[in-house]
């Protein structure tokens, strides 16, 4: 394969074209921003990488495509949760934001009126990158 390289540069423009636009501020808003040498420790999180990309991939598919001003359609929206399922599964759990939720048109629970939120887990095999199974559930907000 002594001219691969065309084949390589196809592949990876490919790739390319499927990556959402990413906002990014000004270069006059950039320029006020100074990194410490060091990220500070207090409050720091570190989160393993096939943490983050089960997260990832769990909100691309409970969000839709289509951009919607809906709160509840926005990732910032969800607390996400991530936990150790069986030998190579992650499970990652989304659950609406408290205050959202409430502003939202959300379900009201039967007996006690309470607005109720879904979230939804789902079970991330880390092996294969494919969602193994979701579970939906709903919860009385207190």
């Amino acid at each position: 394969m002594k001219n691969s390289w065309p084949l390589v540069f196809l592949l990876s423009a490919g790739c390319l074209a499927e990556r959402r636009h990413v906002p990014h501020a000004s270069a006059e808003q950039a320029a006020r921003v100074t990194f410490p040498v060091e990220v500070p420790r207090e409050g720091r999180v570190v989160v393993e990488g096939n943490r983050v990309a089960a997260m990832m991939l769990a909100l691309e598919a409970f969000l839709p495509q289509e951009s919607t001003d809906s709160c509840l359609r926005q990732r910032a929206s969800y607390d996400v949760s991530v936990a150790q399922g069986p030998e190579g599964v992650l499970l990652v759990r989304l659950v609406a934001d408290e205050a959202c939720a409430r502003a939202s048109d959300v379900t009201l629970e039967a007996t006690t009126r309470a607005p109720v939120v879904d979230f939804t887990t789902y079970a991330v095999d880390i092996r294969t990158w494919r969602i193994l199974a979701i579970q939906r559930d709903w919860r009385p907000l207190p």
